[in-house]
């Protein structure tokens, strides 16, 4: 499976899209893995995500690290306000997810994200960091479970 996210920001709106483009692996076709997700029904649940992160900024733009935070250079993230949808793992998967600059108030702002749109984005960066983490996760339980379970043999007797 392969997704494509991506990042805008218009009218005052940072917003991120993440769908599937294609489907298949190096090991798995397309249509092997649309079965595949056929047979085992797997969700992302918002709920059962941690919208929380390390964030930095790299050539002024957001992104999530595993460095540990120093309140400098690198900042806690979190976001709590993301409301629960369940989404089932087929070739049709979408994500959005969008914040208005406008709704912020100041207080939001630290020494890194030191302004309402760098904050907006680095809630969209880390938004889509975790949702394309819960995906991988999801997809690697549902190939886990790929054998040769199914199928005709033929017995003689």
């Amino acid at each position: 499976m392969k997704l494509d996210q991506v990042f805008k920001v218009e009218n005052d709106i940072a917003s991120v899209d993440i769908a599937v483009t294609s489907m298949g692996t190096a090991d798995l076709t397309s249509e092997q893995e649309k079965e595949l997700l056929a047979n085992y029904n797997k969700y992302i649940e918002y709920s059962k995500i941690q919208f929380k992160g390390n964030i930095k900024l790299n050539n002024g733009v957001p992104e999530v690290t595993t460095d540990p935070k120093d309140d400098s250079t690198i900042v806690e993230l979190e976001i709590t306000d993301v409301t629960n949808e369940r989404k089932l793992i087929n070739e049709d998967l979408a994500f959005h997810f969008e914040r208005d600059v406008t709704k912020y108030p100041d207080t939001v702002l630290n020494t890194v994200l030191d302004k309402k749109e760098l904050y907006a984005q680095a809630q969209c960066v880390l938004f889509a960091t975790k949702v394309k983490e819960a995906v991988t996760e999801k997809l690697a339980e549902i190939r886990a479970l790929n054998n040769t379970f199914e199928g005709t043999t033929e017995y003689t007797l």
